[in-house]
């Protein structure tokens, strides 16, 4: 007999938050897991975001655990696409699994990162 261990779904919940004073700057939080399954919603939550058309957008993974590379892929479509409207995105608070996951694709260099959402406002 086989015994099969199913994992409960990983969750990805998304706060987005438009920074005051500065209304031209969205800090978009990441808290959970961003698995491929999650890649669609992301997609979503990340378009919402910049219906407002920030110039700078700060992904905040300091609460984030995990990024597939499908959910690293939305990222880096993400900052594409920005990049292409005049904007920044930059992320901030990266977890050690996470920063793993960036550089092992090959995708340190294409993000500017900070150690916190603080540092970037004392930039």
């Amino acid at each position: 007999m086989v015994t099969v261990e199913i994992k409960p779904q990983a969750t990805l919940e998304v706060e987005v938050e438009i920074e005051i004073p500065f209304p031209s700057i969205v800090v978009v939080r990441l808290v959970g897991a961003a698995g491929a399954n999650q890649v669609d919603d992301l997609t979503r939550q990340l378009e919402s975001a910049a219906r407002q058309d920030p110039d700078f957008v700060i992904l905040d993974l300091a609460r984030l655990n995990y990024l597939s590379l499908a959910a690293l892929n939305c990222l880096e479509e993400f900052r594409r696409a920005k990049g292409r409207r005049g904007s920044e995105v930059w992320l901030a608070g990266l977890q050690p699994a996470v920063w793993l996951a960036l550089h092992a694709a090959g995708r340190g260099g294409r993000f500017t990162v900070r150690d916190s959402v603080a540092q970037v406002f004392a930039c």
